[in-house]
């Protein structure tokens, strides 16, 4: 559920609002990065706002592609690029290319800018606000699972996860 339908939302300061454009590349058969995350729009008391954050999905390859999704389906032609904002969601949502079946990817549109994708290494990381009360959940594709860790958030703090609790 999310916090708009609990009638609870995060206040995020404006600086936090005004992210870098999210990207994903099509440099040959492939979707680079395979996992996108970005905040497009975000809760207040009077309904979902636009932050200005879009995900743009560029095909630098010398061949034709597409990125489908549920709600969208767009023919991206060699060095064309296209921009998207979607809502948010519970969890990630797939993207494919409809062309070259084997291509696909993972996007997560968030309604706060409380979110990390792992780095190769594996590590991570994000900044909430102090005296935030958060439950850090991580999704894993290969494994299909969810793992959650409670926190409370003090000043400065800085909080390493190691693995995850199983949920």
């Amino acid at each position: 559920m999310t916090p708009a339908q609990e009638g609870k939302y995060f206040k995020i300061k404006d600086d936090l609002k005004k992210l870098p454009d999210a990207l994903m590349d099509q440099p040959h058969c492939a979707f680079v990065p395979h996992v996108v995350a970005f905040f497009p729009k975000y809760q207040d008391k009077t309904g979902l706002k636009l932050t200005g954050q879009k995900l743009k999905v560029v095909n630098n390859a010398p061949i034709g592609h597409n990125f489908k999704t549920t709600t969208k389906n767009v023919l991206l032609g060699p060095g064309v690029s296209a921009e998207f904002v979607f809502d948010p969601e519970d969890e990630p949502f797939r993207a494919e290319c409809s062309v070259h079946g084997w291509m696909n990817a993972y996007i997560w549109s968030f309604s706060h800018p409380y979110f990390a994708v792992t780095k190769m290494d594996g590590n991570f990381e994000f900044t909430a606000p102090a005296g935030a009360k958060l439950n850090v959940m991580a999704w894993h594709e290969a494994k299909k699972t969810w793992q959650m860790e409670t926190i409370e958030v003090g000043e400065g703090d800085a909080h390493d996860f190691g693995v995850l609790s199983p949920r």
